[in-house]
């Protein structure tokens, strides 16, 4: 479920409308209202609202499992790097899940 408070406190901090929070993630005006009043308990799109409010999924929304909300922040952190330490760290975390892959057979 959505943290309205939380949500209304941060998109405030950003100084973004509705409209313009809107704007910045693709969705309509609407939703971003229908969240605010608490007709809508959650979205798909509350990965780019996160991000556009700068914090993660989980943090506002309580039904996203801390770890998807980790692996959205590290995303995030990822598109603020240039091109090759992005590469750099996406085959690091590529080397690690084939080391577990092949420790569990």
């Amino acid at each position: 479920m959505i943290n309205i408070e939380l949500f209304v406190r941060l998109r405030g901090e950003k100084k973004l409308s509705q409209s313009d929070l809107a704007k910045a993630v693709n969705v309509s005006q609407q939703l971003i209202g229908e969240i605010e009043a608490g007709r809508t308990r959650s979205t798909r799109a509350i990965y780019k609202i996160a991000h556009a409010l700068g914090t993660t999924a989980n943090l506002l929304d309580s039904d996203i499992p801390a770890i998807e909300g980790r692996w959205a922040k590290i995303q995030q952190d990822l598109t603020k790097l240039d091109e090759e330490d992005a590469a750099r760290i996406l085959e690091r975390i590529e080397s690690d899940i084939e080391f577990v892959n092949r420790s569990k057979r």
